[in-house]
């Protein structure tokens, strides 16, 4: 099985916005929107320096995306490459994906960022696991969060 990782275009919108709801879906977290997603493409697609969408596809099957945020980070010294969302169909997980997409990402990004950070719950115990496993560790500050609710359509 060979994977491939590629840049989202505007042709990916349809599946993009599918396996976005579905990572929602998987998560019972914030509720997602449509106008969510848009928003979200449209800052990243017209400001690259905020960050970008990966595809993941195997044999021309989309399989997963990513959303990359990059953030400057005085502590480090440097850019932060935060994963912001990671999804692979159910019917493709399992199958090391992931594990290409981090290596791509050390690989394309090594001398670009001083780290990645991503975020999962404990009771995600199979994310949890391979995050660990892949290297991510638990960070020292606990993240606090104050959220403003903004006029969006939904």
């Amino acid at each position: 099985m060979k994977n491939y990782f590629r840049l989202y275009t505007s042709s990916d919108y349809p599946v993009l916005e599918a396996m976005i709801f579905g990572l929602y879906d998987d998560m019972k977290g914030e509720p997602m929107s449509a106008a969510k997603i848009a928003n979200t493409v449209k800052k990243l697609t017209e400001s690259q320096n905020r960050g970008c969408i990966y595809i993941f596809e195997n044999q021309d099957d989309i399989t997963g995306y990513a959303i990359l945020i990059y953030f400057w980070s005085n502590e480090y010294g440097g850019e932060i490459l935060n994963i912001d969302e990671l999804f692979i169909k159910k019917e493709y997980r399992r199958q090391g994906i992931a594990r290409e997409f981090f290596q791509f990402l050390e690989n394309e990004f090594k001398n670009k960022v001083v780290a990645f950070a991503l975020e999962t719950t404990q009771e995600n115990h199979t994310a949890y696991k391979f995050y660990r496993q892949s290297g991510f560790e638990e960070y020292r500050n606990t993240v606090l969060f104050k959220q403003f609710k903004l006029n969006q359509e939904e």
